[in-house]
């Protein structure tokens, strides 16, 4: 009995050595692992601190984004086209002309549509004068110039112009001239009219400032009659006077082939 004893006392100090063992191998154990939840938290952490980043180092929309929404606008691996394409293509300018033959001071209108480095133009011009530089005595004469042009940019502003013109020159005799008509008054006797038309070719520049204002200034313009359309001159066929019918001979023939040269023609209209 006594060695049954002595027996079971030291199965009971093995076991409590043993437990004791485990709990001192559980304590000096290194925590456990970070689960996976855990761990996708930390990574959309991380991720939104980058993002966070990304978008504070992102530069600020540049000024052309914000005036010029445009869908036209060049970017900046596009080459630049002419002014005109950023605030529209199509454009009105009143036309002032001061050096302009063969009647000077002409006043009108263009309209253009450039939607890139090419484009076209209808213009408008019209002057009389009252006091004629070439044949003296006359009453009026007006001259009217009606253009299709096209229009090719090299560069942002200088452009060539190139297309048709058609002429028209209108005359009214004055009193000294009338008065030498045989058989009396003649309706419609004191006008002569004479409609040419011919190429035309000119230099110039055009501007865009302030978002639309278009300003532009065909330098130098030249349009050449080559066709008559009509030449009327009841006058001729009525006079009485061969000297005044031998200047209004000459004036037509003048008029028919000298060529239209027009300096420093400028335009200020909008862009649309």
């Amino acid at each position: 009995e006594q060695s049954a004893k002595t027996t079971t006392k030291k199965k009971v100090k093995t076991t409590k050595t043993t437990t004791s063992e485990s709990k001192s191998a559980s304590e000096s154990k290194p925590a456990t692992e970070p689960t996976t939840a855990t761990r996708s938290s930390e990574t959309a952490t991380g991720n939104d601190s980058v993002n966070s980043e990304s978008k504070t180092d992102s530069p600020p929309p540049t000024r052309d984004a914000i005036i010029y929404p445009h869908p036209t606008t060049p970017s900046a691996t596009e080459s630049v086209e002419p002014a005109a394409k950023i605030a529209g293509p199509w454009s009105a300018e009143l036309i002032y002309s001061p050096w302009d033959l063969i009647v000077p001071s002409k006043y009108g209108f263009s309209v253009d549509y450039i939607p890139g480095k090419t484009g076209f133009s209808f213009e408008f011009l019209r002057s009389s004068f009252g006091v004629p530089f070439y044949v003296t005595d006359l009453g009026k004469i007006s001259d009217t110039r009606i253009s299709a042009l096209g229009r090719t940019f090299f560069g942002d502003s200088f452009n060539l112009s190139y297309g048709l013109s058609y002429m028209s020159i209108h005359v009214q005799l004055g009193d000294e001239y009338l008065k030498s008509i045989s058989g009396g008054y003649y309706p419609g006797i004191e006008g002569l009219k004479l409609d040419t038309v011919g190429p035309a070719v000119g230099l110039g520049n055009r501007w865009i400032v302030a978002d639309h204002v278009v300003i532009a200034v065909d330098w130098i313009s030249y349009s050449q009659p080559l066709l008559i359309l009509k030449r009327e001159h009841p006058f001729t066929d009525k006079t009485g006077s061969e000297d005044q019918r031998s200047q209004v001979d000459r004036l037509l023939n003048v008029a028919s082939y000298f060529p239209r040269i027009t300096l420093a023609k400028i335009q200020v209209g909008w862009a649309f």
